[in-house]
């Protein structure tokens, strides 16, 4: 069977695979994952880059010819999450970013509800979003508001 390419936005990658970097310990592991996986693109958590750059895992990434996916990690509203991509925009360069508002800091499950609340002009703005749904019903069947939340 033919390996089939991931193309995303126009641009094409030879692994399917997008790996994430939060789960390592220190570099030298997030090294050797990111080799081992033989990962194009991962995710990165804009909210723990050091911006004082040096050689930090952003470095480590461009040596490696891997294409960083900022993502909103840890942001707990639909607001911060945009400032959030926004400035990751900026900062890389790029016009790609995953979307992800935390429902719940234990679970770190992503709120469907507050996802969806980006301004309207946040979707024209020519960025390549890839949004963290859940799979979770957030309010009871039938109902046209959500469920409070604990």
């Amino acid at each position: 069977m033919a390996e089939e390419k991931l193309t995303i936005a126009g641009r094409d990658f030879g692994s399917r695979l997008i790996m994430g970097t939060g789960g390592a310990s220190n570099l030298a592991v997030l090294q050797e994952a990111l080799l081992a996986s033989g990962t194009e693109l991962t995710t990165v958590a804009m909210r723990r880059v050091d911006a004082e750059g040096g050689t930090g895992m952003l470095d480590l990434l461009g040596r490696l010819g891997i294409t960083p996916l900022p993502n909103t990690a840890g942001c707990r509203s639909a607001a911060e999450a945009v400032l959030t991509a926004q400035l990751a925009r900026e900062a890389l360069g790029t016009e790609w970013v995953k979307l992800e508002v935390i429902a719940d800091e234990r679970t770190l499950l992503p709120d469907a509800v507050e996802l969806v609340r980006p301004p309207s002009n946040w979707w024209t703005t020519g960025s390549w979003c890839c949004p963290t749904p859940t799979t979770t019903r957030c309010w009871p069947a039938g109902s046209k508001t959500p469920a409070a939340r604990r």
